[in-house]
């Protein structure tokens, strides 16, 4: 197999008709032996039933259907894992980036850039709302400043890959997977490409997915704010000492009385701190506790078109 292109569904009923379309044209530009690999994480809409019509018509799109939802990062892996072609292109399929890129990508790594490895889709400038906007940035740049990315920048879902680069990011074996981080800390030549990207309706990336995504982020990728809980801890502990230091000074030499106010403000933030500290703590504990179980991550609930191992 020549070509892999490889999409996730979670409420895609709208789109996947003109998606699959679209890269299909796109791929058989490139090479008639490619292959549309669909993964749905457990889409409560009719995204199964659309692709289930496309894989009796077409042997070249598959269906690989999921039993419960895993999250777009791990549906995306598990579509990887079954990919068989020399490149694998991975996107969204929810057409907020166009699948003709597919041919972009592809020409700049064979004719212009022979050595890359994996092509990587950046955007210019965040789109959306102002707090979509601002929160991106926050959390890319959080990201870069705990040194879990070589680079500041906003990532799309287009990659192009070769599969030398899949082969030794499938190797990464963690429960709570972040795709983009581990792809840009595993090696090989990369490039980065700006691409545009426009909106087509309301996205299924909610808040709440969003803080999950930088919490397992930062967690998976980072020990830094452990350091930053002792550093803490010991600042707190100096400034402590040295206020104690001072009250004993005004109160011997110019009989200043003390007051309860100071120790009770003191008290509340020892102990905000403690609990705060004792979070975090938990949340790493929590990962390792998830990842020791060794439970698998995703259970397949039916395969179309695919054969073989998974």
């Amino acid at each position: 197999m020549k070509l892999s292109f490889v999409t996730s569904l979670y409420l895609s009923e709208g789109y996947i008709e003109e998606f699959y379309k679209r890269a299909s044209s796109s791929a058989n530009s490139i090479t008639p032996d490619y292959e549309i690999i669909f993964v749905d994480d457990c889409s409560p809409d009719k995204s199964v039933e659309i692709v289930q019509k496309i894989c009796e018509t077409d042997s070249k799109a598959k269906l690989i259907q999921l039993a419960f939802n895993v999250g777009a990062a791990n549906a995306r892996r598990i579509g990887l894992k079954n990919a068989t072609g020399e490149y694998v292109f991975m996107q969204d399929a929810d057409l907020e980036e166009k699948p003709e890129l597919i041919v972009e990508f592809f020409k700049i790594m064979e004719d212009n850039q022979p050595g890359i490895d994996v092509i990587f889709g950046f955007l210019e400038y965040r789109k959306g709302g102002w707090f979509e906007r601002i929160s991106g940035h926050l959390f890319y740049r959080l990201l870069y400043g705990l040194g879990i990315l070589e680079s500041f920048g906003s990532p799309v879902s287009s990659k192009l890959m070769k599969k030398k680069f899949v082969d030794a990011y499938l190797q990464f074996k963690e429960y709570h997977i972040f795709e983009f981080g581990i792809m840009r800390t595993i090696g090989f030549k990369k490039l980065d490409i700006i691409v545009s990207k426009t909106s087509r309706g309301a996205t299924s990336w909610t808040l709440k997915r969003k803080l999950s995504l930088a919490i397992d982020s930062i967690l998976s990728f980072s020990s830094k704010p452990l350091y930053l809980i002792s550093l803490l801890g010991f600042g707190i502990s100096l400034f402590s000492f040295l206020y104690i230091i001072y009250l004993i000074i005004q109160k011997l030499f110019f009989s200043v009385q003390v007051g309860y106010v100071s120790i009770i403000a003191s008290i509340f933030l020892m102990g905000g701190i403690i609990m705060f500290s004792l979070g975090v703590i938990g949340l790493y504990i929590s990962k390792i506790f998830i990842q020791v179980k060794n439970r698998p991550n995703y259970v397949i609930r039916n395969l179309y078109n695919i054969d073989g191992q998974n």
